[in-house]
């Protein structure tokens, strides 16, 4: 079985529920998972930053907002 290599929107509804204002989503280590323009386009149309970056760079930025206590959240692949 196959399974897409993008995030789906219904994957930001927890965070988005959590009143964050900026989401970060990583493509992976090697930067092969995907997402999906709908995905993005659904956030922004609710007034939430989206920022897309490999795990390594999404560690880094999800940590500088979190110093500035900024309302954020996360959704990093962890699979690879």
């Amino acid at each position: 079985m196959t399974f897409p290599r993008f995030y789906l929107i219904n994957s930001q509804a927890e965070l988005v529920s959590g009143n964050c204002r900026i989401v970060i989503v990583t493509t992976g280590r090697p930067k092969i998972l995907n997402v999906s323009g709908a995905t993005i386009k659904v956030l922004e149309n609710q007034g939430i930053k989206v920022v897309v970056c490999s795990t390594k760079k999404a560690i880094q930025k999800y940590n500088e907002y979190v110093e500035n206590s900024s309302a954020v959240g996360g959704l990093f692949h962890s699979t690879c």
